[in-house]
């Protein structure tokens, strides 16, 4: 005669497929991540989730944006974001070398 914990052992596996729950199993593999790059810079408004289209140089400035679609306006806290901006510098900066070397080798 079976005891509780067999019948509910057999269902179990017969439910999920399993005959024994491995403890010795190599972990799965993680999954990577969908990335998603966007062709039109910007950001989405937190209020209404619209596209604010934005260039690097435009957070640079120190412009203030608005969201085209809810009229929020936002801008940028240069103290909190000190190191956010450093690197968008940066990229540019290199985006703007790559461009002219692009252009002085024709491609």
């Amino acid at each position: 005669m079976s005891s509780i914990l067999d019948l509910i052992k057999n269902w179990y596996n017969r439910f999920f497929g399993q005959t024994s729950l491995a403890r010795n199993a190599e972990p799965l593999p993680e999954i990577t991540p969908e990335v998603s790059i966007a062709k039109t810079p910007g950001l989405s408004c937190p209020v209404c989730a619209h596209r604010i289209v934005v260039s690097i140089e435009s957070l640079l400035s120190g412009q203030d944006l608005q969201c085209p679609s809810c009229g929020l306006e936002l801008s940028v806290d240069e103290d909190k974001s000190g190191g956010a901006l450093e690197a968008l510098s940066k990229l540019q900066n290199g985006l703007n070398q790559a461009s002219k070397i692009k252009s002085e080798n024709g491609v």
